[in-house]
């Protein structure tokens, strides 16, 4: 074979492997076709559902109502043609007048994670708290945290008596009395074993701050 490539030009010989391997693949493809393996198999129902989400995210991210609040350049969009939203126009006595708003994004606000809560499912009466998952509805409403999990104080029910700090709305429970709170659930059967007026510690983070607090039992 080496022999056989000496007599043309190295372009010459590049080209000739080339066939070669053409037509070694089309001989595979042959024998594939032949056999049905080359046929094409159906997607699965998971797969099937992956794309439909997709296709739905994809739908809503690219609506302009959506890419409008988040525009390429420095000024929102507006209608469903995105143009430049130029100010409020307003008429002040006989003068029209416009007037150009900066855009902001909205603060983190704990106040909303009111909202998530159910009803006495939230509740954890020996804490005297409205709690609530660490999870994807409350994240988007807290600053950024240290842990993924844990419990989200919503309200406070009753202001513990027994100490002068208390939890506040936002706290985020990571442990009670030494024992991870993973979720809601965790911290209500902790909860159920204390005695009235039972000592107990917690590990929170509060404001960005990871600290201990102290309360008792109600």
């Amino acid at each position: 074979m080496l022999k056989f490539l000496r007599i043309f030009s190295a372009t010459d010989a590049r080209l000739l492997i080339i066939v070669v391997a053409c037509l070694l693949s089309l001989t595979a493809w042959r024998v594939n076709f032949v056999s049905g393996q080359d046929q094409p198999t159906s997607p699965t129902p998971d797969e099937k559902g992956s794309r439909a989400a997709f296709l739905a995210a994809a739908t809503v991210l690219a609506h302009p109502r959506c890419v409008n609040c988040h525009a390429a350049g420095d000024k929102p969009t507006q209608n469903e043609n995105s143009r430049v939203h130029k100010g409020i126009k307003l008429q002040r006595g006989d003068k029209p007048l416009t007037i150009e708003v900066a855009v902001l994004e909205r603060p983190k606000d704990p106040d909303r994670i009111l909202s998530l809560v159910r009803g006495d499912e939230n509740l954890v009466p020996q804490l005297g708290i409205l709690a609530v998952d660490l999870d994807e509805r409350a994240t988007p409403l807290l600053p950024p945290l240290r842990r993924l999990s844990g419990v989200v104080v919503a309200g406070v029910v009753t202001p513990n008596q027994g100490n002068e700090d208390n939890l506040h709305l936002g706290d985020v429970i990571y442990s009670i009395n030494g024992l991870a709170v993973n979720g809601l659930a965790d911290l209500k059967a902790v909860a159920k074993t204390m005695r009235h007026g039972q000592n107990v510690a917690l590990y929170i983070e509060r404001l960005g701050q990871l600290q201990y607090l102290t309360l008792d039992a109600e």
